[in-house]
């Protein structure tokens, strides 16, 4: 039929699968409803197991000039007159300099202050590193070493802040978890020695600065920004009462447990411009979810080794400013306790670090996200830059080598 076909597709086609978008998403919104509502109901009907205290008056933080003497209240006063610091790492991807292909990785300890009105202050301790890599290879082999160069920057960052500031912070959060990557040291032992020792070797001082930040009172917190899977959900949904939980993702029980929340908080009047309540599940123990995280045993054995009886490591689901607007950005936050009982206090004063640094609109605490800005190297951009930065030395050094100038296409 002349005029009816495209590159694109005929226009028939494109009519049914509209229509079958269409059908698509309403089954999909359908689902999602259906899942919401099933959740929704069963957690109203065992929040008492889900929150990491059984009073839920202790979840509330007051903003000035009301202080509060409930558990939340008076961590979240603590902390927003606390000095807290902020860790992240990052890196390029590998970029094609010459017959080799070269990575830039950084890492950033950032150490902010309460500010007083309309001032702020902070320091920075910045760190970054060039990775030669071969042309071609083992590519999963070269990901890997990647990785563990990018994350020798937040143990390097780790190791001053238990050292040169350990007596000045009072909090630290690490832009992602606390064992990160969950399952690096478990990869690296099914390869080679070298990457294995050096996998162990970085996990063991990231363990051992947490732990020592830890044993002085810091509050020392990993903040996953996407709380993706179903890690706590997963383990809930074992336990007698909660098969409701079944295909229920955590990011979506972290935004459904907001909402039943919200509605216990207004009821008893928390939820206002100088009041609101801390979103925040019971906390589970890394190691008993180890198919998910096989590392969080490795770092517990590190500790164990090291003098640091009985530490181990937990996570629960936040919603930062859950009361104040935030309706889809949940969290994951990981720490260290001694015991269970130690870690449901623990969970809420780390909820109330949050909480006391948010950044409104962003939903992030303040020191997760100046770290991220600080070392974050924008691929597009900064990857050019770099990139040419290496080939004009490149370049340089092989004008002085005589002999040598048919290899300068290579860089060009």
């Amino acid at each position: 039929m002349p005029g009816s076909w495209k590159r694109e597709g005929s226009y028939e086609v494109w009519t049914n699968l509209v229509e079958e978008a269409r059908k698509a998403g309403v089954e999909v919104a359908s689902n999602t409803i259906g899942l919401w509502r099933r959740a929704a109901h069963g957690l109203a009907r065992r929040l008492d197991d889900v929150l990491p205290i059984n009073n839920i008056g202790d979840l509330i933080v007051y903003e000035e000039p009301t202080p509060g003497k409930k558990l939340a209240a008076r961590f979240y006063e603590d902390f927003r007159n606390s000095v807290v610091a902020g860790i992240d790492s990052s890196r390029t991807r590998p970029l094609p300099i010459g017959l080799n292909y070269v990575s830039f990785v950084s890492g950033v300890l950032v150490i902010l202050r309460p500010p007083p009105p309309g001032e702020g202050s902070g320091e920075v301790e910045a760190m970054a590193d060039s990775v030669v890599l071969p042309e071609t290879g083992d590519y999963e082999h070269v990901g890997l070493e990647l990785d563990l160069d990018m994350f020798s920057m937040e143990a390097g960052a780790l190791q001053l802040a238990s050292g040169k500031y350990s007596r000045v912070i009072q909090g630290l959060l690490m832009d992602g978890p606390l064992v990160d990557p969950p399952s690096l040291v478990s990869s690296a032992r099914r390869g080679e020695a070298g990457l294995r020792a050096k996998a162990e070797g970085l996990a063991r001082i990231r363990a051992l600065s947490l732990a020592s930040l830890w044993s002085r009172g810091v509050v020392v917190a990993g903040f996953v920004k996407r709380a993706r899977g179903r890690l706590l959900a997963g383990f809930l949904e074992k336990e007698e009462g909660f098969d409701f939980l079944k295909d229920v993702p955590d990011s979506l029980l972290a935004l459904i447990l907001r909402g039943v929340l919200e509605e216990q908080f207004k009821a008893i009047g928390a939820c206002t411009p100088h009041t609101r309540g801390l979103v925040v599940t019971r906390p589970v123990p890394l190691d008993s979810v180890s198919d998910r995280v096989p590392d969080a045993v490795v770092y517990e054995g590190f500790l164990e080794e090291a003098g640091y009886s009985g530490a181990r490591f937990y996570t629960s689901l936040v919603v930062p400013g859950g009361c104040a607007g935030n309706l889809r950005r949940p969290a994951r936050v990981e720490f260290l306790a001694r015991s269970l009982e130690e870690a449901r206090v623990e969970a809420v004063r780390v909820a109330s670090l949050v909480e006391a640094w948010l950044v409104p609109g962003a939903w992030l605490p303040s020191p997760v996200l100046v770290a991220h800005r600080a070392c974050t190297i924008r691929s597009r951009e900064g990857g050019k830059l770099l990139r040419e930065v290496a080939s004009r030395y490149a370049l340089e050094a092989l004008h002085g080598e005589p002999g040598a100038s048919p290899l300068i296409d290579i860089f060009s």
